[in-house]
């Protein structure tokens, strides 16, 4: 009797340890799965911000084409703040790749794997496409039996 406790203990054991394993695991992935989200939309904001950096310095640079004024000093504000940006996204995109990367290298745990049955249902060899059908051309032409009709009718409607 001691031994089927013994027993029992050791499975209940063995299961929280799955369980704490497995909560581990989805906590881990719930966080890098909220940074990648959240760098993403700070990426998106940062794109916006350029795209907007770039379109003032086209105006700016179209106003001073329209009025003959020099294009030189007063806009490097504008390139510096694109440079910045530039840097910027360039840097995120490491990261957001980096924890993507990251993901795709953990070990992949015994429930996360396909199934023999599922394996097989990818194996699986497709039928052969059927051959296409080409149909022939009608016997008469349409737009001759159309015209043909019309003018009959014409002639009809000139004989009474």
């Amino acid at each position: 009797m001691a031994d089927s406790r013994r027993g029992e203990r050791g499975l209940l054991d063995k299961s929280l340890d799955l369980l704490r394993d497995f909560s581990d695991r989805v906590q881990r992935e719930a966080s890098r799965s909220w940074k990648v989200s959240g760098l993403k939309a700070e990426r998106d904001g940062l794109r916006r911000d350029l795209s907007e950096a770039q379109r003032l310095l086209g105006v700016e640079i179209q106003r001073r084409i329209l009025s003959t004024a020099s294009l030189e000093g007063g806009l490097e504000r504008h390139s510096e703040r694109i440079q910045r940006l530039e840097a910027r996204l360039t840097m995120l995109d490491r990261e957001i790749i980096a924890l993507e990367a990251a993901e795709l290298r953990r070990p992949t745990a015994a429930a996360d794997k396909p199934r023999k049955s599922s394996r097989a249902i990818g194996a699986r060899q497709m039928p052969p496409l059927p051959a296409v059908v080409v149909p022939e051309p009608p016997e008469t032409d349409p737009l001759r039996d159309i015209l043909g009709e019309a003018a009959d009718l014409v002639e009809i409607e000139d004989g009474q």
